[in-house]
This record gives C-alpha cells, sequence and structure tokens, in this order.
C-alpha cells in the first residue's frame, strides 16, 4: 500500500471521530506491517495534529456539513472538504483568492469557489500551518484551470459527494477510497 488512503464518512457514524481515527490508523499500519503503534496524538506548532509514537504515519482530517474524512499516508497530506453553501462567492473571492482565482470563479461560479477554498485548507494542511503562515503561497489555479499541482503537493478534487467540494494535497502516489457512508 503507497499513496493515500481517504476515508470517507457520514458525521454521525456511531463511532466518534477519535475512534475512527484510531481504527483506520491501526488497519493502515497493520496493512504495512507495522502492527500496535501507539497513536497517541499531539499537536504541532501550528495545531497540525500527529502521532508523537508513530511519526512515520501521516493523517489530516476535515469534515463539514454530514460528512468527515481522514486521510492516511506515509508522507505529508492534507485533506479538506467543504459543503457547498449560498454565499456571496464573488465577494468572497475577491477578498481571500488571487487574481486568477478569483476569475477562475468569475467564470465557474460558487463550484468553482468551492474547489478552491477546498484546495487552500487541503493545500494548507499538508504544511500543517492552516491560515497561520502568510508566506505559504496557496494559488491553486494555473492557466484558467484548476492546477493538478501546488509547491510540493499534487491536488487532487475527487468528485466524492454532490454538495460537497473535497480537495487532497499529497506527495504523490496513488489515491485509494474507502466509504463507510453507504
Amino acid at each position: 500500500m503507497h499513496g493515500t488512503l481517504l476515508h470517507v464518512y457520514k458525521d454521525f457514524d456511531p463511532l466518534t471521530r477519535e475512534q475512527r481515527l484510531h481504527r483506520c490508523a491501526a488497519d493502515f499500519a497493520l496493512a504495512l506491517g507495522r502492527p500496535g503503534p501507539d497513536l497517541t496524538v499531539e499537536r504541532g506548532e501550528y495545531g497540525k495534529p500527529y502521532f508523537v509514537n508513530a511519526p512515520w504515519l501521516q493523517f489530516s482530517v476535515s469534515h463539514s456539513g454530514a460528512y468527515w474524512l481522514l486521510g492516511l499516508g506515509l508522507e505529508e497530506l492534507g485533506v479538506d472538504i467543504q459543503q457547498k453553501r449560498r454565499c456571496d462567492h464573488l465577494a468572497l473571492a475577491k477578498r481571500w483568492f488571487g487574481p486568477e482565482e478569483y476569475e477562475y470563479v468569475r467564470q465557474s461560479g460558487p463550484d468553482g469557489f468551492y474547489a478552491i477554498w477546498s484546495a487552500h485548507e487541503a493545500y494548507l494542511k499538508f504544511f500543517g500551518c492552516g491560515f497561520a503562515r502568510p508566506d505559504i503561497d496557496a494559488n491553486v489555479v494555473a492557466g484558467g484551470r484548476l492546477a493538478d499541482r501546488c509547491g510540493e503537493a499534487r491536488l487532487i478534487f475527487p468528485p466524492l459527494l454532490d454538495g460537497y467540494a473535497v480537495c487532497v494535497a499529497c506527495s504523490g502516489g496513488p489515491l485509494d477510497i474507502i466509504r463507510h457512508d453507504s
């Protein structure tokens, strides 16, 4: 198993978020022949959670609306999900996005806005900093379309759920999806 594994849960699953994280991480480690790691979670300088005693196992979580996502991998990664809601997407894009991203939203509407927002969040989680580091350039539009790379990260936009935008930022390798929401 190489690459990134994305778990999709309805957020009202009987397991708590912490239980889901530990179960999926333990299963991932077992599949790699590394059973029983200590999955104690700590937070880094900018708040990114990590397994203090299993630093080789990377993870990222996100939740919005009725869904919770968990990305697992052996390299840095970031995941984000955004429920698409009515908003003044042009005003928000003008305030928060660069000129090329704003133009993309102007042409593509709310779907483009949410794709960019989700990509920004995933990319910043990839670095483990959220919006705490304004020095990281997170332009995710190139040549008038969503970029497939941003800096060191590959950007993947899986069409998982109607009414939601999802982005995974990872170093590379395949993306496998496990759905627990059926």
